[in-house]
């Protein structure tokens, strides 16, 4: 029962960051474009994140009331396989998403935003295809594919976070916020790793309650992080960048082309 209420509780977590991201990137004025790009592109990804959550946690709830051997228990461990890897399909184009956003330091035009949403789509389907040729759900099993699949999107959102931060593009609290999302990819590597080798090496799975755990509470606090934010906004408050600039500053670039012409050990900035 407490596994899947903090199952449940993560899929609102969800929803709500990515209702108030929502919020966040209405602040036209107050927002450079590309800061306001990275929290709409937040909501759309965690909003689909929250959704596909909800939808799964309906069928589990279901599966648990109806009990084990029933044709509605039997049928969600078939496809929960399918709901989690597209999920994961979706984050890995999610992450490549943020990191381009992130790259070119501005709000994207429409054809940008249809490739990024088409990206996510075509995640989706893949993962969903690979959960399903998986079978019914099996720790043994999935556990191995959603680590590796976490891991593909742990290194999207890490490539995105470091663009980031060495080009101060993305708002330092969407960055936070990010952190806190890859943090909940890093630690649920290991421990399904962990719950998939239990048997073939005789150690204790870990807790199911545990895996749910470490989610919900850093959701929550991306939900903090992120209603701050929009508290700052309302108050016309506004915050540095991750490299500690003010507002609408374009990234310092390096003119390698002309370092020639600069002392030893110093860069010209243009």
């Amino acid at each position: 029962m407490l596994t899947l209420a903090l199952q449940c509780l993560t899929a609102v977590l969800g929803c709500c960051f990515a209702r108030a991201a929502l919020s966040i990137s209405r602040h036209r004025t107050a927002l450079a474009p590309d800061r306001r790009a990275g929290w709409l592109l937040a909501a759309v990804g965690f909003g689909v994140f929250g959704a596909s959550s909800a939808v799964q946690d309906v069928g589990a709830v279901a599966a648990f009331l109806l009990g084990e051997g029933t044709a509605v228990y039997d049928t969600y461990l078939r496809w929960a396989p399918a709901m989690n890897h597209s999920r994961i399909g979706a984050g890995i184009a999610f992450g490549g998403a943020m990191a381009w956003v992130a790259w070119r330091g501005r709000f994207p035009g429409r054809l940008g935003w249809a490739v990024m949403l088409a990206a996510m789509l075509v995640g989706m389907l893949a993962g969903a295809a690979g959960g399903a040729r998986e079978g019914p759900f099996e720790m043994r099993v999935h556990g191995f594919t959603a680590a590796t699949g976490l891991t593909v999107e742990l290194i999207a959102f890490a490539t995105a976070l470091l663009v980031a931060a060495s080009r101060g593009t993305l708002d330092l609290f969407l960055w936070t916020a990010l952190m806190f999302y890859a943090s909940s990819m890093a630690l649920s590597v290991p421990l399904l790793s962990s719950a998939s080798l239990a048997d073939s090496v005789g150690h204790r799975r870990p807790a199911a309650w545990l895996l749910q755990l470490q989610p919900a509470v850093l959701g929550a606090m991306m939900l903090g992080v992120a209603l701050f934010r929009l508290a700052l906004l309302q108050r016309g408050l506004r915050v540095r960048d991750v490299l500690g600039r003010g507002p609408g500053r374009r990234p310092r670039v390096l003119d390698l082309d002309r370092a020639g012409d600069a002392p030893a050990g110093v860069l010209r900035e243009r």
